[in-house]
């Protein structure tokens, strides 16, 4: 073997399986049908992996409006049940997107990451705990985003974190959201 010959890096497509990669492939080209019908197939084949579990999701997500989800809800959660266990703490972040997206924020705080993910994941957690009167909880979740400040590396990411503080502030002064305050995350961003 040549010295200067490397072995290319592998992405997350080349970590997916062929069907997956079909998946998206058809979410790419927009579409839809056929994307989500390989989505439900994934979600419902004997061996699992997280990668596969995580892009079934996403697609889910991105084509689905929130009324259309439910009808997916049975899919993904017998889905989850057949990850290994580390295999599910890494996509508990999908998965609460995933239920915070279609308003069941109870089932959605199940899922909270233990760890961070990105700000809007972070910022989504702190309104779904609020939302259920878990205020402590979501102290805890703003003392992650003072962390996080700093280290964010781009504009977008250090205004969310910030923005959370006055929106957590207002929240408890008020007993809950006085101004037109979207709550509601693009997690594709």
């Amino acid at each position: 073997m040549n010295r200067n010959t490397r072995k290319p890096q592998s992405t997350f497509v080349d970590c997916l399986n062929f069907q997956a990669r079909e998946m998206i492939g058809f979410l790419e080209l927009g579409m839809k049908d056929d994307a989500l019908k390989i989505a439900e197939k994934i979600l419902s084949s004997e061996s699992l992996g997280k990668n596969e579990f995580i892009a079934a999701l996403e697609t889910i997500l991105h084509f689905e409006h929130t009324e259309n989800c439910h009808a997916h809800k049975d899919f993904i959660a017998a889905g989850f049940l057949k990850l290994s266990k580390t295999d599910q703490k890494d996509a508990c972040a999908t998965v609460f997107q995933f239920y915070y997206h279609i308003d069941e924020v109870e089932t959605a705080a199940n899922y909270i990451p233990r760890h961070y993910v990105d700000s809007g994941v972070l910022r989504a957690s702190m309104f779904a705990l609020l939302e259920l009167g878990q205020f402590k909880q979501a102290k805890r979740i703003l003392r992650i985003a003072r962390r996080q400040l700093k280290e964010a590396y781009d504009d977008e990411e250090r205004s969310t974190l910030l923005g959370m503080f006055a929106e957590h502030d207002s929240f408890v002064k008020h007993g809950g959201f006085t101004f037109n305050m979207n709550r509601r995350t693009n997690f594709e961003e």
